[in-house]
Formats: structure tokens, C-alpha cells, sequence
């Protein structure tokens, strides 16, 4: 209901004379306590090359979260073209790293992230504490050489030439 008070819920489904259920929480939303931006070195990553940027943490009023608890958790997942369109194999991501960060006087960390060797989708988490707040958190993604086909199919000659055959007056 729309009314619904806080608190844990269990939905119960009978089907076909077997009983399912699924458990979930329902709270309140509460606004993070100061915001986390994510910014790339580049916009574009080839295979092969570090993946760089750095994480800005700072309260509604302006000021830096300074020496912030800051985790880095990096997901990958390898990418394929299929038919020109973008696929991710089937395979769910797999964890590369993840990494433990103190935020400067300007709440901010740098990082670098472990270079693809294939065409890949990392899924960057980021999650922060201050020691007063509940933890924050922000997800970004990365496509590193998401536009690289895997193969590329060439003639060796060319079989038809439109002006063969046609008479020169």
C-alpha cells in the first residue's frame, strides 16, 4: 500500500500447488550525506593501457569530505559484437579488484585501475564513509574498446567492377 510502514515484508505466492516467497525492506529514503563524483582521465580506453580517474567526495554545502573511508570494487565483463551490437558474452561480472583509499584535505582519491587485455565493460563501485554518516555509494560504468570488432571479413580481389564491360564511345 502506498501508506506502507517501514519494516521487513514477505510476499507469499501459491502456483501449481507449490508455495514461493521472497523477503525484502522497505525504508525510507534518506538523501547521502554528501555526494561522490566519478571522473575518468579519458573518455575513451583502449585495451592494454591503465584505466584512470579520480573519485571527488563533497558535502551539499561545497566543502571536501576529508579523510573519508573510500573503497574502490572493480567488476569486468568482456564484451563481444554481434550483428554490429554490443553483447556481453553470457558471462556475468567477474571482481578484479578492490582497493582501500584515504581521501585528501581536498576529498579526493586518485586510482588506477588494471588495464583490459580484451574488449570489456568494468563496472566501477564505489563505496565511502566519514565516520559520522551512513556509508554512500556510486556506480559507474566503463567501456574499454567497446567499439572494436573482433574480427574484420576482406575480399582479396574485387570480382565486379561497374565499368567493365560497358562500351566507350
Amino acid at each position: 500500500p502506498e501508506l506502507a510502514a517501514s519494516g521487513g515484508y514477505e510476499i507469499r505466492l501459491k502456483y501449481q500447488g507449490k508455495l514461493y516467497s521472497a523477503a525484502f525492506r522497505l525504508n525510507q529514503y534518506v538523501k547521502p550525506h554528501y555526494e561522490i563524483d566519478i571522473v575518468m582521465e579519458q573518455e575513451n580506453f583502449k585495451t592494454g593501457e591503465p584505466v584512470r580517474g579520480t573519485v571527488t567526495l563533497t558535502y551539499p554545502s561545497g566543502k571536501p569530505v576529508q579523510g573519508a573511508s573510500v573503497t574502490i570494487d572493480l567488476r569486468a565483463q568482456q564484451l563481444a559484437m554481434v550483428a554490429g551490437e554490443m553483447r556481453y558474452l553470457g558471462l556475468f561480472p567477474l571482481q578484479l579488484t578492490e582497493t582501500k583509499y584515504t581521501a585528501s584535505e581536498k576529498g579526493v582519491v586518485a586510482f588506477e585501475l588494471p588495464a583490459a587485455d580484451k574488449p570489456s565493460r568494468y563496472i566501477l563501485r564505489v563505496l565511502s564513509v566519514d565516520g559520522a554518516t551512513y556509508r554512500v555509494t556510486a556506480t559507474k560504468e566503463i567501456l574499454v574498446e567497446a567499439g572494436s570488432a573482433a574480427f574484420a571479413l576482406t575480399a582479396t580481389t574485387q570480382f565486379s567492377k561497374p565499368e567493365i564491360g560497358r562500351a566507350h564511345v
